[in-house]
């Protein structure tokens, strides 16, 4: 029931704030290590991203170009991130899966000689390993210690920072025409923002995990994995800034928060699982009652079309029901 849509955000001039700054001085300084090096970022701007929305169809989407085939493996590393969907979850695996995609992406710019040295592969990916340094302050905590190693807000804005740098990369990797690398790069925003709330952080920037969390949805057509899959977009939603779910419709910024909403409501009918799905459309009901009519009109006609199962259609018969035809207040 959704379209592809796209995020008219444009990238550019990202550069650190005074507080992200404080933090990786006295961090560095701390540890002895010089900072000095530690690049500015700004990037120029790029196309705007599309965002790949999620079929009904259990059937993969062939376009390269929006659906990709992402693998489980892509994703996780053996002692950490399992099938069970990001379970055990850690910065260190993270950061393993993107220093080995970024190797492509420092092999490609030394054939390709970029000009820019401060904009290069490496220097950024340098300025990435000083902030997983400091991201792993928080798993190397033990539950014994009283005060947390970074502040909730240090926290937010370092995460933030995080997923604003995997989306650099990503369009790097796309200027070397790493299509593939630039996916995957872009794919780590979803447990980057995972590991972000199990530890009460906030998401403040979506694009990325939306188009992370497509990819991803799309290549699941088995019931439990959809089901699972279900259980993450309900983490991310709860981590999700309060000022991104609050924003107009007419904002570019509130397009990601309403596809990750739309995906969320596909990923449960997919799953076959009733309370799933009334679950899901509650939520969207919630929040963007203005897609309501649309979306269950749509889901309508796919339920015959993909034959879909009695118990499935009759809760989307329900939904359509209400929402169909106009509402007024009483």
């Amino acid at each position: 029931p959704a379209s592809a849509a796209r995020c008219t955000k444009a990238r550019g001039e990202r550069v650190p704030s005074e507080a992200v700054e404080w933090l990786c001085r006295s961090y560095t300084q701390n540890m002895g290590a010089d900072c000095t090096h530690c690049p500015a970022l700004r990037i120029q701007k790029s196309p705007v991203q599309e965002f790949p929305s999620i079929r009904l169809d259990p059937v993969l989407d062939k376009h390269p170009a929006e659906f990709s085939h992402i693998s489980q493996t892509s994703l996780q590393q053996p002692d950490t991130m399992t099938p069970m969907l990001f379970d055990n979850l850690t910065i260190n695996s993270i950061s393993s899966r993107f220093d080995e995609l970024t190797t492509e992406l420092i092999k490609a710019e030394r054939i390709q000689e970029l000009s820019d040295p401060d904009h290069s592969p490496a220097a950024l990916r340098e300025t990435m390993f000083r902030l997983i340094d400091i991201l792993q302050l928080v798993d190397q905590q033990t539950e014994n210690e009283s005060e947390n190693a970074l502040s909730e807000d240090e926290l937010n804005e370092l995460g933030d920072y995080g997923i604003n740098l995997l989306m650099d990369f990503s369009a790097l990797a796309m200027q070397l025409e790493l299509n593939e690398e630039s996916r995957e790069i872009e794919d780590l925003a979803l447990p980057l923002a995972l590991w972000l709330g199990r530890h009460l952080g906030q998401i403040k920037t979506l694009e990325p995990i939306v188009n992370a969390l497509a990819r991803l949805a799309n290549t699941y057509q088995d019931n439990a994995e959809l089901e699972q899959l279900y259980e993450v977009v309900q983490e991310l939603l709860n981590t999700v800034s309060p000022e991104l779910k609050t924003r107009k419709k007419q904002e570019s910024t509130s397009e990601p928060w309403r596809i990750l909403l739309i995906n969320q409501a596909i990923i449960a009918t997919r799953s076959h699982r009733p309370g799933l799905i009334e679950r899901a459309y509650e939520i969207l009901v919630e929040y963007i009652p203005e897609e309501a009519p649309a979306f269950f009109k749509e889901g309508m006609s796919q339920m015959e079309a993909l034959n879909y199962p009695q118990q499935v259609r009759e809760v989307v018969e329900k939904y359509y029901n209400l929402w169909s035809s106009p509402r007024t207040l009483h």
